[in-house]
């Protein structure tokens, strides 16, 4: 093999590994919430949310989504808002599982622009 062949086959191994990690990067640092399902959303939040959310609000569980001066500014803090509710009841859930009650929160209540 000559040594011409031999620079172009490195630097398409490099190139490629490149892709691969900016592409790998770029997965990470996607926003989980895009790409949630709100309809399994809704079922985990039905299931572990609203009953101690009606506790808490007297009977009406979305008023904790709704109250004047709420908490929550942005999809950011709505997915840690989410990831800090099932650390605390213990849960035990998947992020995927967070990001898909975010999800259904956000396209219920909050609508935070991406």
């Amino acid at each position: 093999m000559t040594a011409k062949r031999t620079t172009t086959r490195l630097s398409t191994v490099a190139l490629l590994g490149a892709l691969s990690g900016a592409a790998f990067q770029a997965a990470a640092l996607a926003d989980p919430i895009d790409h949630a399902d709100p309809k399994h959303g809704k079922q985990l939040h039905d299931a572990a949310c609203t009953s101690c959310h009606k506790r808490m609000y007297g009977g009406d569980a979305g008023a904790i989504y709704t109250q004047p001066g709420r908490m929550i500014s942005d999809r950011t803090e709505l997915l840690q808002r989410v990831a800090l509710c099932v650390s605390r009841n213990h849960l035990g859930w998947f992020p995927d599982d967070e990001a898909d009650v975010a999800r259904y929160l956000n396209d219920t209540y909050y609508h935070f622009p991406r």
